[in-house]
């Protein structure tokens, strides 16, 4: 039964990301390769063409997305139902709660057998994931952390992927600035229920950084 739920919650995000494939080709000839329009698609957060990366880069990451996900359903000696993953850049965050640290392992493992990954931020916890119980919340802190991306007219909501795994939200994109890097984690640590934040958010001018790490509120 758990290995139908794995594979059935990864075909649902495998569909969603192929129409998000398919809108951003049409986008990119639509606009050829103006990045000043925006498109909406996808799940939760929805998807504009506006991002900082290109829309071909933005296709790679999904393309990525997805395959991972196809090489972590075949670890068969892994339970890697609770695991999630985003890419940006070729970066792949994977974030969620395992029962066992070999668990742990065979994600990163997974991730890093895909040829066109560049980084893996490993962020998976072990413990016991009562999905029941902490899915509708961390479903509500990330819509209430997007809103505040949203209508922030001084943060490009749209270059940031956000999960959120019991309370602690993990943050990935590209920011403008210092600035903007900083008011993205602190909208997300001021949402009720939240209890850490971490960013693995890089600068637009590309200089590597250190995980900020907001602490527990």
């Amino acid at each position: 039964m758990s290995g139908y739920f794995l594979q059935s919650a990864w075909v649902r995000r495998g569909k969603a990301r192929l129409g998000l494939v398919g809108a951003m080709i049409f986008a990119g000839f639509s606009l050829s390769g103006c990045v000043g329009a925006a498109m909406v698609a996808g799940t939760s957060a929805g998807v504009m063409v506006a991002q900082e990366r290109s829309v071909g880069d933005g296709i790679d990451d999904v393309k990525i997305d997805l395959e991972v996900g196809s090489l972590m359903r075949q670890q068969e000696d892994a339970n890697l139902g609770g695991v999630n993953t985003s890419v940006s850049e070729g970066r792949v965050l994977l974030t969620g709660l395992v029962q066992r640290p070999e668990d742990r392992i065979a994600a990163a493992r997974a991730a890093w057998s895909h040829p066109q990954v560049k980084e893996v931020v490993n962020d998976i916890e072990i413990g016991d994931d009562n999905k029941w119980k902490r899915i509708p919340k961390d479903t509500w802190i990330t819509s209430q952390i997007r809103a505040r991306y949203t209508f922030d007219t001084e943060l490009r909501g749209i270059n940031y992927d956000i999960e959120v795994v019991d309370g602690t939200v993990y943050l990935l994109g590209i920011a403008q600035d210092e600035f903007e890097m900083q008011r993205a984690a602190q909208h997300a640590s001021s949402v009720n229920g939240v209890k850490k934040v971490i960013s693995h958010v890089q600068l637009k001018s590309g200089r590597d950084r250190q995980a900020l790490v907001l602490g527990q509120r």
